[in-house]
């Protein structure tokens, strides 16, 4: 009888520091001024970092890497659907209040994790699209995951997140760095038509797609807590303000 040792599995040093990070944010909840909010946004940040520290300490091998990439496509491709129907079928999308139902100032994923959190899912999947659409070796392979990687950035067109948008972009860029270089003529082209797709969609913005992107009025506030954060930095940026 001969005993099977498993080898232990490496441990990457960003995992602590993942976990470290996610306790810090844990603790915002104490001086948070709405803490169902903070509790709700931690919720999906510790699922995502979560998520990333258990398949770190798992074996992995070709075929559940291939699984998982399967699973991340099909998951961002039923979501897009989602969106899709919403738009064409089921009179646009919800806004903040879901239960409500369409509402002429809607995003997609307000029923789901959120406009700004849905592109961060949306990323993973659209970012295995493209690698397959410029590595696999069979054509009708790459033309099927280039035509999934374009739907998956109509999905996160339609959340109306700019910084789901830039995301992507960076994405695309830091894809370029790690694939085969006989690969990157191929991505820069389908990052070529995806510029030109979401460029046509800012500009005439069909079914009221991109509009948020090109309103100038929809900062959230951002501008206005700038200006004050620097307005009071003199006074708290040397010591600090309580627990922050």
């Amino acid at each position: 009888m001969t005993a099977r040792r498993t080898a232990a599995v490496r441990l990457s040093p960003t995992v602590p520091v993942w976990l470290l990070f996610l306790s810090l944010a844990g603790a915002s909840v104490l001086w948070s001024v709405n803490p169902d909010a903070t509790v709700s946004d931690f919720v999906i940040l510790a699922s995502l970092i979560l998520l990333y520290v258990f398949v770190s300490l798992s074996h992995v091998d070709r075929v559940v890497l291939r699984r998982t990439e399967n699973g991340l496509l099909l998951g961002g491709v039923i979501v897009t659907c989602w969106g899709l129907a919403q738009l064409f079928l089921l009179g646009g999308f919800p806004d903040d209040t879901a239960a409500v139902g369409p509402a002429p100032d809607g995003r997609f994923g307000n029923d789901l994790v959120g406009p700004d959190n849905l592109p961060v899912a949306l990323l993973l999947p659209l970012v295995v699209a493209l690698s397959r659409a410029v590595t696999l070796t069979g054509r009708p392979q790459r033309f099927l995951h280039a035509l999934i990687a374009l739907l998956i950035l109509g999905g996160i067109l339609m959340t109306g997140s700019r910084g789901g948008i830039l995301a992507a972009l960076v994405a695309a860029v830091t894809l370029a760095f790690v694939i085969p270089r006989s690969a990157r003529a191929s991505l820069l082209a389908y990052g070529a038509v995806g510029l030109a797709v979401a460029a046509l969609v800012w500009i005439y913005h069909p079914w009221g797609v991109a509009e948020r992107e090109v309103e100038t009025t929809s900062s959230s506030g951002r501008t206005d807590i700038w200006q004050v954060g620097l307005a009071a930095c003199p006074r708290y940026c040397p010591v600090g303000s309580g627990w922050g």
